[in-house]
């Protein structure tokens, strides 16, 4: 249909006629205003629109401003606007006027004058005019606007209408049109106007006052293109056709929403019951649900709730006509696809609920149409018509290389397509051949690990869908037995599961405003100001809908929500008021909170809340929906779960692992204040000091730091305290980061206020296990925020390095799978400088291995203060042991430090040689050094154990020492059994550990002055030396340097003539010995003293091994000083190498 035709079918000769005046007049008078209004935008509409028009206007056409327009209704039908310019002056009017009466209030407007930020016009209606175009839910009209200086007569009873225009957005699109959107808060009344519900309103502003009446039509059409979010635009009177005629032919009356089949959420039950060998699957990309549907007049494609879209497509065949395909609607950025994945009816014969029309059969005949209909059915091979034997490992491949080649040519075939069209094909659906029960899920690992982290199709994945085989397409059942027999189930990652909630905040009773309380049991860092709000959800009784408290085992749910600058905000910063309607995830990790500060607002659901107050609907997810999303809240599957049964070797064990989840969870609770089974505070120290002596000696000296899994920031002090010069955390919990009030962000914000020189520090939203792209995390990271990407394109672009690449006790999850360690080496290959670190703390593989050969499990409990056994770690093979693979080996861990009883998190085992191997052939890398946590203990028992060094007032050298000393059996009767039992069991499951330090380059230097461990395990003083100049503020100045200390020593004196210092040496030897051709490095250090001083005073240097002089300082509050004044640093010291050599 051509642009002007549309309007040519639905306009009146009248309308025809006034429109073609307004041309003229428009082009004759500068005071009139010639525009199009578009009316019953709703806000996901309204939002899509601007995003559109933000995405394709210059910046420099693009204006943005808040206005609030006060118009005296006058008798004469012209009205007196006033219009101020900018939020601030606004809000000061209301606040000023809002309990005035319109007396005063005109008296004010009418003493005002035009100025830069006020504009005064008369609108005179009589001169105008108008044509409503209803079909298309339009006004056109021509006003006449006259800026004056002139003021009316008033009586003060005139009504005055008030438009608070927030945000109102001006695109300047081409030299005709500009196109104005605005939120819009109405009334008559200015003492409710802010707080009346928001209209969208958009308007085309015709700007050229020589345009033609065709052109004006092709502008109107590719605006109403906009809106429609269609290439055709559709009248209501054709909308209601097809709509009409769709429930003609399924026999359905008053409908308000498509007749299709219900989708569940996936839960652990239904895997156990339905699944195996049972269900077809296809993906969920992140599109919208839609049906297509042919009749005469063309083919058309219908919304959940009955939009209609018209297609260019018009069938002769009348085999096509009456057809009904179930499918999803996928916005790309040039093109739409419809991939229909279902039929429901088709060539007179209705599939709903015809037992002859299984999954195999509908998929059959979806092939057929796809092809001959709309020839663009994209080959895709069956394993059987290629290969004789079933046989998993073989048929893996085969998807796994014909997946790869759909998809090329898929892209091929789209990128055929004109821009704005349509592309109408299937969806793979891979349904099993049965001959393992793991199947199906090999088939849900593949498609997801191949869609999200090869980035195999154009669209990003939002779930797995699983559909029964032997049903027909509609499953008859009552929502009592919803569980009990196979139904279609989505599946999406855990992360992603939300209740949309409409919230009342708690009042204060004395002034009925929102109350606020303090939390002063929070960390100093964080804010203590919060709001509690009650949660309901949406139940429908008697055709009217109410809110209800969402209750969980019989307890009403609150949110516990910290102010921001004296607000409540989502993660987005806007503003959540009273009786909205906002998405909440729950943090199931925590174990140490109450469970209203579990519950963390995402973001305002102004679609939902717009609803409630014009409606009264969609009070949040309704009461059922609610209560099926925190099964999966809290008995959740993800895909490491899904990957364990996609194996054959694991799939029963995980099978048996899921079952006694579902058991245990049938009657879960909500444990208000659950206290961790134990603190294990020596452990924890000990682990820390371990990290702070990695990054204290690897991250100095101005480094630029890589933090791949930051979590919630835990290490961020270490990074500030050795002063490196930027930060960039990345984690895939995007809570942890921003949302929760202990996150990582809240933290550094905290740090910049009380404490000098803290770097810049960036925290951004990414998986590992995906290339480090925009691209690629936009695929694994759902609803990815704008800044977000940008923080992706500035820290994680190709040609940003790092010096230094951490991963504390994570580097587990990036060995799921060949796909994600490889990206994972890409991303540290892509971003380590030369000559750049890699840290690494991870459990030690090859010795948990080896402790569970013949084994299930390894177990760690502890003794309470009552006598109960208390299991504080076990760790569960999921693995078999025939399996000889390096990566993938799968064990579930239950923590109780970080857990709560019964839940286990999935990791894989770190076997060191292949970690060792893998890094050097992908990325370059050379192992530095490497030690178990064991080893390091016993290195460290000496220091530790003995009451000469240290400061005893420092918590963490005490917790540490308490941790060492309960492992004696000379000390333990200082401690409680309870506390000896827990820090035994830290102590166990600590000691399974190991870290690695790799550094990119050619070769290893042996010399390396900064290692703290040697290469091939052998001591190194510099172990315990290290640790002790960097807690007491010793620095080794590599300034003030000389092959002469004498020269050092006159040097320093220059500034302090009439001291004379002791002068000790601490020189640094390094052995190297061949020993069954392996190089062996033995560092050794002397203490001496060089010099005797006449002064209590004394001066330390450090000899390198290159026999270069260093002095040492400590670094005061005043700055350094080199001139130190106690003898108990050299007793320290000398105690220390007597202690190292003891110990050798």
């Amino acid at each position: 249909m051509k642009h002007n035709e549309l309007f040519e079918n639905i306009l009146d000769e009248k309308s025809h006629s006034e429109i073609k005046k307004m041309i003229p007049l428009f082009k004759k008078n500068k005071d009139f205003e010639f525009e199009i209004s578009f009316k019953k935008i709703d806000y996901p509409n309204y939002f899509r629109i601007i995003n559109h028009y933000v995405n394709n206007t210059d910046s420099n056409d693009i204006e943005m401003t808040d206005m609030l327009d006060i118009t005296i209704l006058l008798s004469n039908n012209t009205n007196y606007r006033v219009t101020m310019l900018g939020s601030e002056q606004a809000d000061t009017f209301i606040s000023k006027f809002s309990g005035s009466n319109n007396y005063d209030i005109q008296k004010y407007l009418l003493g005002l004058s035009s100025s830069k930020t006020i504009i005064i016009i008369y609108k005179n209606r009589k001169t105008g005019i108008y044509v409503p175009v209803d079909e298309l839910d339009m006004n056109i009209k021509l006003v006449q606007e006259e800026n004056t200086k002139s003021k009316p007569i008033t009586t003060g009873n005139e009504k005055i209408l008030y438009r608070y225009k927030r945000n109102r957005i001006s695109f300047s699109i081409n030299d005709n049109v500009r196109i104005d959107t605005s939120e819009v808060q109405q009334s008559y009344s200015l003492s409710n106007l802010t707080t009346r519900f928001h209209q969208y309103e958009i308007e085309m502003e015709v700007i050229n006052r020589d345009i033609s009446i065709l052109e004006f039509w092709n502008q109107t059409y590719n605006i109403l293109k906009i809106i429609q979010n269609s290439n055709y635009p559709i009248t209501k009177s054709e909308a209601k056709h097809v709509i009409e005629e769709y429930s003609n032919l399924l026999n359905l009356k008053n409908i308000t929403h498509l007749d299709t089949r219900n989708v569940i959420s996936l839960e652990a039950q239904h895997i156990v019951k339905f699944i195996p060998n049972k269900y077809g699957i296809i993906d969920k990309a992140n599109g919208e649900r839609y049906i297509l549907f042919s009749i005469r007049e063309g083919v058309y494609l219908i919304s959940m709730n009955l939009v209609v879209k018209k297609t260019k497509f018009i069938f002769n065949n009348s085999k096509y006509l009456n057809m009904i395909l179930d499918g999803e609607l996928i916005n790309l950025d040039k093109i739409t696809l419809f991939m229909a994945f279902d039929v429901i009816y088709e060539n007179e014969s209705d599939k709903r609920y015809n037992e002859i029309f299984r999954l195999p059969n509908r998929i059959n005949t979806l092939n057929e149409i796809i092809d001959n209909a709309f020839g663009n059915l994209i080959p895709f091979a069956d394993f059987v018509s290629t290969k004789k034997d079933l046989e998993l490992n073989e048929i893996k491949k085969f998807y796994t290389k014909e997946l790869k080649r759909y998809w090329k040519d898929f892209r091929v075939k789209i990128g055929e397509i004109n821009e704005g069209d349509i592309f109408i094909t299937r969806k793979i659906q891979m349904i099993p051949y049965g001959i393992d029960s793991c199947e199906i899920f090999m088939y849900a690992d593949l498609i997801w690990k191949l869609y999200v982290y090869d980035e195999l199709p154009p669209y990003k994945l939002d779930g797995i869908i699983y559909t029964p085989i032997n049903a027909p397409y509609m499953i008859k059942t009552s929502p009592e037995k919803i569980d009990s027999i196979p139904m279609e189930y989505k599946w999406k990652q855990p992360k992603q599961n939300s209740i949309d909630f409409y919230i009342q905040f708690e009042k204060d009773s004395s002034t009925n405003e929102d109350a606020i309380f303090i939390d002063n049991s929070v960390n100093k860092n964080t804010n203590n100001s919060y709001k509690i709000c009650r949660l309901y959800v949406g139940l429908v009784k008697g055709g009217q809908e109410k809110p209800i408290p969402f209750k969980v085992n019989g307890v009403e749910q609150k949110a516990v929500i910290y102010l921001v600058d004296g607000e409540t905000k989502d993660k987005e910063g806007n503003v959540i008021n009273d009786q909205m309607v906002v998405e909440f995830i729950y943090d199931s990790v925590r174990t140490d909170l109450d469970d209203a500060f579990k519950w963390i607002p995402l973001v305002i659901r102004n679609d939902k809340t717009e609803s409630v107050m014009k409606y009264k609907k969609r009070y949040g997810n309704n009461s059922n929906i609610a209560d099926r999303i925190w099964k999966t809240i809290i008995n959740p599957i993800n895909e490491e779960d899904i990957a364990s049964l996609a194996d054959s070797t694991s799939y029963q064990k995980q099978m048996d692992l899921i079952s006694k989840r579902t058991i245990s969870n049938s009657g879960q609770s909500i444990i208000y204040y659950q206290k961790k089974s134990a603190d294990a505070i020596g452990m924890r120290a000990f682990n820390n000091w371990i990290k702070s002596n990695i990054i204290t000696t690897y991250c100095k000296n101005h480094k630029k730091i890589l933090d791949i899994s930051c979590g919630r920031g835990g290490d961020l002090l270490k990074f500030i305290t050795v002063g490196v010069d930027m930060y960039v955390g990345v984690d895939i919990d995007n809570n942890g980061l921003y949302t929760i009030n202990d996150s990582a962000f809240n933290r550094y914000k905290h740090f910049k206020k009380t404490i000098k020189n803290v770097p810049p520090m960036h925290f951004i939203n990414a998986d590992a296990r995906g290339l480090f792209n925009v691209k690629s995390q936009e695929n694994i990271i759902t609803n990815m925020s704008d800044d977000n990407k940008n923080l992706i394109k500035t820290y994680l672009s190709s040609n940003q390095k790092y010096d230094v690449i951490n991963c504390q006790f994570a580097l587990h999850y990036f060995l799921s799978d060949e796909l994600s360690w490889n990206n994972f080496c890409k991303n540290l290959n892509d971003h380590l400088e030369l000559n750049g670190y890699f840290l690494i703390t991870c459990f030690d593989g090859k010795l948990i291995h080896d402790k569970l050969i013949d084994k299930s499990k390894i177990t760690i409990s502890y003794t309470d203060n009552k006598g109960k056994k208390v299991t504080f770690f076990e760790l569960q093979k999921i693995y078999s042991d025939t399996d000889i693979n390096n990566i993938g080996l799968a064990v579930d861990i239950y923590n109780s430090l970080i857990s709560n009883e019964g839940t286990n998190i999935r990791e894989y085992l770190v076997f060191p040689n292949f970690l060792i191997e893998s890094l050097k052939e992908k990325c370059g890398l050379e192992l530095i050094e490497t030690d178990s946590f064991f080893n390091l203990y016993n290195i460290y028992k000496n220091y530790f154990s003995q009451n000469k060094i240290g400061n005893k007032d420092d918590k963490r050298y005490a917790d540490i020492s308490d941790f060492y000393l309960m492992m004696d059996q000379k000390y333990r009767s200082k401690y409680t059994t309870e506390q000896i039992d827990i820090a035994t069991s830290s102590f166990k499951m600590t000691m399974m550990n190991r870290y690695y330090v790799f550094k990119k380059k050619v070769g290893v230097d042996l010399y390396e002055s900064s290692r703290i461990v040697g290469i091939n395990h052998r001591i190194n003083v510099g172990k315990i030396l290290t640790p002790y100049f960097h807690s007491n503020k010793l620095i080794i100045d590599i300034d003030l340097q000389s092959t002469d200390a004498n020269k050092i020593y006159h040097k320093l004196r220059e500034s302090n003539k009439y001291i004379k210092p002791h002068v000790y040496l601490i020189k640094h030897i390094i052995n190297e010995d061949d020993f069954e051709k392996e190089k062996l490095i033995k560092n050794k250090f002397i203490l001496s003293k060089a010099k005797k001083g006449i002064d209590s005073k004394l001066l330390l240097i450090y000899k390198s091994p290159e026999k270069i002089f260093y002095p040492i300082y400590y670094e005061s509050t005043v700055g350094p000083k080199y001139l130190l004044n106690s003898e108990k640093v050299i007793d320290d010291i000398d105690l220390l190498i007597k202690l190292t050599n003891e110990h050798l």
